[in-house]
Parts: C-alpha cells; structure tokens; sequence
C-alpha cells in the first residue's frame, strides 16, 4: 500500500502502512497518558489538601490547573502537548519500526526547515548531531515553538558529533522537551 508497500518489518512478514500505525500510535498514546496522569494527580492532591484543611475544592482545582501551566492566558498549554504527542508519534514510531528492522540507530540529526519562516531558534540549531542518548534532546527536542517544523531524523552511519550544541537561544517556554527517549532499545 503505497511508498512502504513490501517493506520488511522483520524477517518474516512483509510490511505495509498499515503495519506501522501502530507503532506511532503508541508512544503519542504513552505522552498523551503521561501529560493526563500528571494533571489528574495534581488535581487530586489538590482536592485531598483541601478537604483536609477545609478549604475551598473549586480553588484548589483552580489552582492545581494553574500550576500545571492551563490557565486562562495560557491556553495553548493543551495544545503544546498535544503537538509533543504527535512528534513523540511520529519519532517513537520511526524508530520503533527502525529497531524492529534490525537497523542501528547511531544517532540523530536536527534538520530545520529553512525558509523566510525559520525562527532564530531552528536556525541555530540546525544540522546538530548528536548520539541518541546526548542529554541536549532532552531539553531541544522539536517542536521547539508555535508552529515548528523541525525534526530530528536518524543517523545509521558513523557521524561527526557536534561537540558544542547550541543552547542559546533556548526553546520557548513549554517547547523543546523531549517525551521518549532517542536512545536505541
């Protein structure tokens, strides 16, 4: 079924696209729980401290969203893990499906696009490379602002690692951290 019809996913079967949904679904499925469990366990500690202290529930909720950054003045906040939800997809699956296929992931590769829209953050950190384990990804991970179109691709090859990535500019804030490991399984 189109570009990966006949692809082989292991050794036994052949792979279609259909084959590989699963493997994208899962890791946005895993950012998606984790960014819900986190908030519902905020929430209910919240509401827990509250009844202890016979104080207000609606405010402790309140506040227990404001400190989880969903406020009225912020309320891209969902939509910013929604976006880390579908780039953790779409990496997760890549190299889920990579690793099943027995291919090495070596490292991986910032590539920004470059155009009159490329912010100076993208510029910067465009063409980075670096092992899947760097501790840079885990803080420059894309998106890395609104409407970023930047990924990270892997390397199967020996690479030159960059030894000084940039950390300035830094992503925006909410942007950039990385919700699966790029570190081969």
């Amino acid at each position: 079924a189109g570009l990966l019809a006949g692809v082989r996913l292991d050794r036994n079967e052949a792979g279609t696209i259909e084959d590989l949904l699963p493997l994208y679904f899962e890791p946005a499925r895993q950012a998606a729980q984790a960014m819900t469990d986190t908030l519902t366990q905020a929430v209910a500690a919240a509401m827990v401290e509250a009844q202890a202290a016979g104080t207000s529930l609606v405010k402790a909720v309140r506040q227990a969203f404001a400190d989880a950054g969903y406020t009225k003045s912020n309320s891209s906040a969902i939509e910013m893990g929604v976006a880390r939800a579908i780039v953790a997809g779409h990496s997760g699956g890549m190299l889920t499906a990579f690793n099943m296929a027995g291919l090495k992931v070596l490292g991986v590769k910032y590539v920004a696009v470059r155009d009159d829209k490329t912010t100076v953050i993208c510029k910067a950190y465009d063409g980075v490379q670096l092992p899947p384990d760097h501790g840079w990804l885990a803080t420059h991970t894309p998106p890395n602002h609104f409407n970023c179109r930047s990924l990270l691709l892997p390397l199967f090859r020996q690479f030159e690692v960059t030894d000084d990535p940039p950390y300035d500019p830094p992503p925006m804030v909410g942007f950039g951290r990385a919700v699966i490991s790029y570190a081969a399984a």
